[in-house]
């Protein structure tokens, strides 16, 4: 082919390529086919099934939304489809498609499919977690808190059922992805005010108990301090108040922890390690939030001196 030809299939400089066909402003539209396969998970606002994508010939979870649920619930699916659909980071989960079954049908995402299971799962099947896992679960939870933070989201339900250990052939060991962001608060946009309370009451933060009173990532550090004692000694702090009202189990949030986390880890485990652990407990469950550590980057630093202090009693 001479160098005439070649020169005769570029377009002129300005003149864009298959200019007639394609332009700037136009709408691909493109109908995704997803089969449905079985119910993985069910909630009361809505059901996830395990799904096959036909198009591309990969499973993927499909979350649904049922269709009579309240305006608010609904505002909320689609805030937590578009956030999931921006996320770039390996412990949280993306969003890859979303839409109705009709104009008013069940609202649905599509996302990725995990295998593995919740820590809470784990948690009542084994009693906790050995300290190699713990402190690595730990370190991911807090790098997905410190992404979302940063974009000035607050999660308002880390608990260990929203932290999912999930296999992947791209890391040894596990991945931990921190789910569900239904009931998130994205400050960096205006959002209606809560008229009632948000959140898991045996994880909430004194401040998220309260309305009215404004939130920031040190509600979720609080949560994800319990979770820590819960996942290292499989005893919930404020477990003694489960079977009471909510009211007094958030009065209790209000008065600290009521016993020293230390004294509830397995045997082994050196005095300096225990001593460790309950400086970042103490800190990260501050009934104070300016107590608290200021973001997730400093609890991580905390929870370094935690896997210090395990290696130097090993």
């Amino acid at each position: 082919m001479s160098e005439r030809t070649v020169l005769a299939l570029v377009p002129p400089l300005g003149e864009p390529a298959a200019q007639g066909r394609l332009r700037a402003g136009q709408t691909l539209e493109q109908r995704r086919r997803y089969r449905l396969v079985e119910v993985i998970g069910e909630g009361g606002m809505g059901t996830i099934w395990r799904a096959f994508d036909e198009a591309l010939e990969r499973e993927v979870a499909i979350k649904f939304l049922k269709a009579d649920v309240p305006a608010d619930y609904r505002r909320r699916f689609r805030r937590e489809a578009r956030l999931g659909a921006s996320f770039d980071h390996p412990n949280l989960v993306r969003v890859l498609d979303a839409g109705a079954r009709s104009r008013d049908g069940d609202e649905w995402m599509a996302m990725d499919l995990l295998a593995g299971h919740d820590l809470g799962a784990l948690i009542e099947t084994h009693g906790r977690l050995g300290v190699p896992v713990l402190l690595d679960g730990f370190r991911q939870a807090l790098a997905a808190l410190a992404h979302v933070h940063d974009r000035r989201v607050i999660h308002r339900d880390v608990k260990p059922f929203n932290l999912f250990l999930s296999r992947s052939p791209a890391r040894s060991g596990f991945v931990l992805k921190l789910i569900d962001f239904g009931i998130c608060r994205n400050l960096a946009v205006p959002e209606p005010a809560d008229v009632q309370l948000v959140g898991d009451p045996r994880y909430m933060a004194p401040e998220q108990a309260t309305l009215g009173v404004p939130l920031d990532g040190r509600a979720d550090l609080y949560a994800l301090g319990l979770t820590l004692v819960q996942a290292a000694t499989g005893r919930h702090p404020f477990e003694a108040w489960f079977s009471a009202p909510v009211s007094e189990l958030l009065r209790a949030h209000r008065r600290g922890l009521p016993w020293r986390p230390s004294d509830a880890l397995p045997g082994g485990l050196s005095r300096g390690f225990g001593e460790v652990f309950d400086e970042v407990v103490a800190r990260a469950c501050a009934v104070d939030p300016g107590a608290r550590y200021p973001d997730a980057q400093a609890m991580l630093e905390g929870l370094e001196a935690l896997a210090r202090a395990a290696r130097h009693g090993a």
